[in-house]
């Protein structure tokens, strides 16, 4: 049984249609009935507005017996009516919250095990974005992550914003972004994350901060042998060459962004390991969003696959929008119809 109800979500700024519809023109908010959960209903707005998208919510319901035998039917009948008759409740506050939009939104309850029927639903309504807390009804737990939302995390294909629980305890409505940020490694798979992030950062006139952590190379140490003078120069030279392409990178960057009239700054990171180089550079930017890919100089594969992706993912304090760019979008080349005038990866650059 399904719930249906509209309302509308204008665009942030006027944009070409076609243009911006090529990256996102479905938001679904999952929702489990919780606090948390209706919390990140501004933010998938937010975001359907810079897009032009339409904004969907989601919400289902499970037997409440975990065994084979069927629920008692009064019981099940009573839980499918108190669920419509929450997604009327939450589509009415988010009417009357995002009053004055254009596109039409509507919200529908499913039936059935949440990760299988919100799967099923993403991929049948062509979704684009859907957007998760990390915690929902059982509120925040000592794990990271909930398990469905590891799940969804695991099984969806399509774009995520995972959005922190901890972020969403000072119930402030989210009307706008100020400060995006990008983590890049230079490769043409990390900047697919890119135009997610140009296309925000232009339509709330927020400042766009590129980050980069420069990886530091690994001597293999065999035994009780110590790195001679030559291995600790030749380490210095390595790290030294590599934060040099990577602050040209990011100055390439910059000015080509900023010909476009956005407001853009750069940070390289250096000193340790990638992912806490990363998560600093996060606490000391303050940024209101992450935008960051699935994947980098790696290539595509599995989001859980990437340490760097997944550390940020369950220690990011702020919202992480989690692009997954289609491969059939991509082909073998990501980015190449673009790329002469992109800026040359660090691999490739001027040593």
């Amino acid at each position: 049984m399904s719930n249906e109800q509209t309302w509308t979500t204008g665009r942030a700024e006027a944009q070409s249609e076609s243009r911006v519809n090529e990256l996102v023109s479905h938001v679904v908010v999952c929702l489990d009935a919780s606090a948390l959960a209706e919390r990140t209903i501004s933010h998938a707005a937010a975001i359907a507005a810079a897009f032009g998208a339409k904004l969907s919510l989601l919400h289902v319901v499970s037997p409440a017996n975990d065994g084979p035998c069927t629920p008692d039917p009064l019981e099940w009948q009573m839980t499918r009516l108190q669920a419509n008759a929450y997604m009327d409740e939450v589509v009415e506050r988010a009417r009357a919250a995002y009053a004055g939009a254009e596109e039409e939104v509507r919200g529908e309850v499913l039936e059935g095990d949440p990760v299988l029927q919100i799967g099923r639903w993403i991929t049948d309504h062509g979704v684009d974005l859907a957007v998760i807390c990390t915690h929902g009804i059982n509120g925040v737990t000592l794990w990271s992550l909930a398990s469905t939302t590891r799940k969804l995390l695991e099984g969806l294909r399509c774009s995520m914003l995972l959005v922190p629980a901890a972020s969403l305890e000072d119930p402030v409505t989210v009307s706008r972004y100020e400060r995006v940020l990008v983590p890049l490694d230079g490769s043409v798979w990390s900047e697919s994350a890119l135009p997610w992030a140009v296309q925000l950062a232009g339509a709330y006139d927020a400042t766009l901060i590129l980050v980069h952590a420069v990886p530091c190379p690994e001597l293999t140490r065999a035994g009780a042998i110590p790195p001679t003078t030559e291995d600790l120069d030749l380490e210095r030279r390595l790290i030294a060459r590599n934060e040099r392409v990577g602050r040209d990178y990011l100055d390439h960057l910059r000015a080509r962004l900023s010909a476009s009239g956005l407001s853009v700054s750069t940070h390289v990171a250096n000193g340790g390991r990638v992912s806490s180089e990363l998560q600093h550079a996060i606490a000391r930017a303050e940024p209101d969003l992450i935008v960051l890919p699935a994947c980098g100089g790696s290539g595509p594969g599995e989001i859980l696959d990437s340490p760097v992706a997944m550390h940020l993912l369950v220690h990011a304090s702020k919202p992480v929008l989690l692009v997954r760019t289609p491969a059939a979008g991509l082909g073998a080349q990501p980015g190449s119809e673009s790329r002469e005038s992109a800026p040359r990866a660090p691999t490739q650059a001027r040593p």
